[in-house]
């Protein structure tokens, strides 16, 4: 297995979903690679922090006033446009 194969893998390997083929080629590709090695370990990182981080709960009405918002400025034609390059 080379880097590219690797590094297209890298996920499916971290979630465990590839064969034992493919994963017995990935641990042997990642013995001798320092710097794949190295990129499954960041990866493995990342995944846990994200596993760990939890959604901030919303409060009652939330959904509501958001789309009241959007609504609001989805009328305004090119109000961010507007306000960019306005002049004072």
């Amino acid at each position: 297995m080379d880097c590219k194969i690797c590094r297209e893998n890298i996920h499916d390997f971290i979630k465990d979903n590839l064969s034992r083929k493919e994963t017995g080629q990935m641990n042997a590709h990642l013995d001798f690679c320092a710097e794949c090695h190295r990129e499954v370990a960041q990866e493995r990182n990342l995944s846990s922090m994200m596993n760990q981080w939890e959604v901030p709960k919303t409060g009652k009405g939330f959904d509501l006033r958001l789309d009241e918002r959007l609504a609001q400025e989805r009328n305004r034609p090119h109000s961010w446009f507007r306000r960019l390059f306005s002049v004072n």
